[in-house]
């Protein structure tokens, strides 16, 4: 994921290296990719305006999809490829979902959502 292609700030062990951990750069980013592409918890990119970059494969399977490509073609337009309800059991319209409120800069924490 290019996510981690950002690196922190160097320390006395080179460029790119996070401070105080002795690991280099790309160590660093070869262990966060292990880590997203490993873990049971599905993952999401998105830039600011909302649109899908990247995602880890747990969240490929979440959303039942059989490949990234297939995730990120559906993704890429105004096309919702599930329906969400949000706490009041309403479905969200495009604009209404978690992801476009985050981008929007809006703060919000403890609500369910339930994706069909």
């Amino acid at each position: 994921m290019d996510i981690f292609r950002t690196r922190p700030k160097a320390d006395k062990n080179g460029p790119g290296t996070p401070p105080g951990t002795g690991l280099t750069g790309e160590n660093t980013v070869a262990r966060h990719e292990a880590i997203l592409q490993n873990m049971s918890d599905g993952l999401l990119i998105a830039d600011v305006s909302g649109r899908i970059m990247d995602m880890n494969p747990a969240a490929i399977a979440m959303f039942g999809f059989g490949s990234k490509e297939d995730m990120l073609r559906v993704m890429s337009g105004n096309v919702k490829p599930m329906d969400i309800t949000g706490p009041d059991g309403k479905e969200l319209s495009m604009g209404q979902l978690p992801m476009a409120r985050v981008c929007a800069g809006e703060k919000f924490t403890g609500q369910e959502y339930s994706v069909y």
